[in-house]
């Protein structure tokens, strides 16, 4: 049996208003993997995860760190939602760190590449690369788009996922700034937050 199939959940009822009024449009504070733990099945339609580099961690604890998170974010989402998963390449020892590490077995639908304008100023990476990740009933609202997003702010970042899915209730399982709850709001959808 594939990750995937092990990770996707039978088809669940929204949860109620009364249980979800304690988590929505709040920043909650803690781990993030224990938070989703603790969040109701199926109750995020759209998570945008942009993960923090943990330079001093051993690369392979970073992976393990990260699979949980992903499988915890499988957990929460809807039947027809999606992750935005953000990925910054990442050099360690010398040598750069390849994302498939990460994401083998999650079913990656489409990949959109973030890019500056502007050229760093030392060698490494200019651009980073969003990896949809997302169930077999999601689809994306039908509107022209492309995959080579440049020069956005983190706002309009967000924005753009946000407003390519119809989900209500968006996740941002790495909260490091209010720009989840901005563009989620500039949407009209609803919001949760896991800041550590």
């Amino acid at each position: 049996m594939s990750l995937f199939n092990e990770l996707l959940t039978a088809a669940v009822s929204r949860p109620s208003p009364r249980v979800m009024a304690r988590w929505l449009d709040q920043v909650h504070s803690g781990d993030s993997f224990e938070l989703m733990q603790k969040l109701p099945v199926g109750s995020v339609d759209t998570i945008i995860a942009r993960p923090p580099a943990r330079k001093d961690q051993p690369y392979n604890e970073y992976v393990e760190w990260q699979r949980d998170c992903l499988r915890a974010m499988m957990r929460v989402i809807r039947d027809d939602g999606a992750i935005f998963y953000t990925y910054r390449w990442q050099v360690q020892d010398g040598l750069v760190q390849d994302p498939g590490d990460i994401l083998k077995g999650f079913p990656v639908r489409h990949i959109v590449i973030r890019g500056s304008k502007v050229k760093p100023k030392a060698l490494g990476p200019s651009h980073t690369v969003v990896y949809l990740i997302a169930t077999p009933d999601f689809e994306l609202d039908p509107q022209p788009w492309d995959d080579l997003w440049i020069d956005l702010d983190s706002v309009e970042f967000a924005q753009r996922c946000i407003e390519l899915t119809k989900g209500k209730v968006i996740l941002d399982p790495f909260m490091d700034s209010d720009t989840i709850r901005i563009a989620a709001e500039n949407a009209g959808r609803r919001w949760i937050g896991f800041s550590a």
